[in-house]
């Protein structure tokens, strides 16, 4: 009876958003963690509301990481995270309490678009789905991918202003608006089309009313307009290698996120496609739980199932390319494709009599879940940590010793003892190459952290070990590597082999090979008049 009377409450959706907000709570004492730091925290772009012109002018990541431009022109985000350094200042809290409103946006035009398609009760759940699934929760939890809820949100709002066959002039320019909005706040967003198209095909067997559209396709106009006079341009992924990947692993990948979406436990950072390892009977089983799944919802769903599935696969096609460039798998990519999901599910209980079951069941696990997963996210220690013990691989272990890395540096700066981090950030960077599939992404830092200690023999070592690996003829990574390896040899006094290696040494692009090519002329004069060689290489800069 207290089920019947909560779905029949006006105030059953505030009930679900405080019970979203309880489960979320414990993440506003989260603090700043991986892509945090540079695009949050010390962005000069969104350290004042007088950069708008810089926002929408500019690449997002724009003088944050040297000449690297992303191709992505995101300029609203940037404008949320300029609005809570105005409000908030420093504190984590704020920016954790923004994202979650976005979240708590999205659930509500969620539930009203369920609402308008099927029932009260069946729209409740589906919106309880959509709160506390806790493979969502990346994208709440960790302030950099805020994006990804805000651009739920503007899309929903979107196509609610357009889902009458017939809107007014003023719910067209709505819709048209909101969707330039999530246009600006991420990229993907584009297949927001796609939803109002599939939900057009359930309602009425093909697309209708083509001002509809039209508004879209203006929108999408002056976007790409503003990102031409932005001069945004498409970003170099460099995603073959990773493409291969995907051929390669593609059914541990889909197996992955199937398991993500039917048993969300254990949720991790550390996903990558380099290292998917998982058993072949796991992948299988994954593969066989996904397949029967979607099938159930086809089956019970009809037509509203196979649109909503054929959202959230078009939904997530932008994903596979950031998955084959960056090379891991972020659970936020599933935030959009989500509400396609939703809307498959709830097709598929709409004529179930009894779904009190449903709600209860979604509200526990959901909750129980989300609220396992935001200890990881209370710091890099944390999450890194978290991601070691449930993905091991050279990627985790590399990645926390990075994190150590920029704590003792962080320790340093503020006149504390960074010894302790700086010992364990070489640990796991020697962890992450004692691998039958080394990470060869760290080589430079592999040799670069003794180096940067005074250990001069622990450095020569690691370069011997990663040269032996390959890192000499890593493409981005060898050239430095060389020039490096250079030095720590010169450095132990082994001059003859430094000699040796000198034509390697001299691809480094930092001129450490000039260098030691003068270095090696000078230590070949017996003047007690020449430059310490040892003075001059610990002058450098690694």
């Amino acid at each position: 009876m207290v089920t019947s009377s909560l779905f029949k409450s006006k105030g059953s959706l505030g009930l679900l958003l405080l019970v979203t907000a309880l489960a979320y709570g414990p993440a506003l004492w989260a603090g700043f963690v991986w892509d945090d730091f540079p695009l949050v925290v010390d962005n000069p772009q969104t350290s004042s509301l007088a950069n708008v012109g810089q926002w929408f002018g500019s690449d997002l990541w724009t003088g944050l990481d040297g000449e690297f431009e992303s191709g992505f022109y995101r300029p609203l985000v940037l404008m949320s995270f300029a609005v809570d350094h105005f409000l908030w200042g420093g504190s984590a809290a704020g920016f954790h309490l923004h994202s979650l409103g976005w979240h708590l946006l999205a659930v509500m035009l969620l539930h009203r678009l369920l609402r308008t398609l099927f029932d009260e009760e069946t729209a409740l759940i589906g919106a309880a789905l959509y709160a506390l699934h806790p493979a969502l929760s990346e994208g709440v939890v960790w302030i950099a991918a805020r994006n990804d809820p805000m651009s739920v949100a503007l899309v929903l709002a979107s196509v609610l202003f357009l889902l009458p066959q017939k809107p007014t002039r003023r719910g067209l320019a709505a819709g048209a608006l909101f969707f330039f909005f999530a246009l600006l706040t991420k990229e993907s967003s584009l297949v927001g089309l796609g939803l109002l198209m599939s939900l057009d095909w359930a309602r009425w067997g093909r697309p209708k009313g083509l001002s509809r559209y039209g508004v879209l396709a203006l929108s999408v106009f002056v976007w790409m307009l503003l990102r031409l006079f932005a001069n945004i341009e498409s970003a170099d992924l460099g995603i073959g290698e990773g493409v291969g990947l995907l051929v390669q692993d593609g059914d541990q990948v889909l197996s992955t996120y199937f398991r993500l979406l039917i048993w969300p436990f254990d949720l991790s950072v550390g996903r990558s496609l380099e290292y998917m390892r998982d058993p072949a009977a796991l992948s299988l089983f994954g593969l066989l739980m996904g397949g029967l799944v979607a099938s159930l919802l086809l089956v019970r769903g009809g037509r509203f199932a196979w649109a909503g599935l054929a959202f959230a696969a078009l939904a997530m096609a932008p994903s596979v390319i950031a998955i084959a460039a960056k090379g891991q798998l972020g659970e936020r990519y599933l935030t959009l494709p989500f509400v396609g999901i939703v809307v498959a599910f709830c097709a598929a209980i709409f004529s179930v009599r009894r779904k009190r079951g449903f709600l209860l069941a979604i509200v526990l696990l959901g909750f129980f879940g989300v609220q396992r997963r935001i200890p990881d996210w209370q710091s890099e220690r944390s999450l890194w940590a978290a991601a070691v013990a449930q993905d091991p691989s050279p990627y985790s272990w590399g990645n926390l010793g990075h994190m150590h890395n920029r704590e003792g540096e962080r320790l340093r700066d503020v006149g504390e003892n960074p010894q302790e981090d700086f010992v364990l950030a070489m640990d796991y960077f020697e962890k992450s190459f004692d691998d039958p599939e080394p990470y060869l992404d760290n080589c430079v830092i592999l040799i670069r952290a003794p180096l940067r200690r005074m250990k001069f023999q622990r450095g020569l070592r690691n370069a011997r070990m990663g040269s032996a690996l390959g890192c000499e003829q890593h493409v981005s990574q060898g050239p430095s590597f060389s020039g490096i390896y250079g030095a720590l040899l010169a450095l132990n006094g082994e001059w003859g082999e430094a000699r040796s290696r000198l034509p390697l040494a001299l691809r480094d692009p930092n001129g450490r090979g000039e260098v030691l090519r003068a270095a090696s002329v000078l230590q070949a004069w017996p003047s007690p008049q020449r430059p310490s060689v040892v003075r001059s290489y610990c002058s450098l800069r690694p």
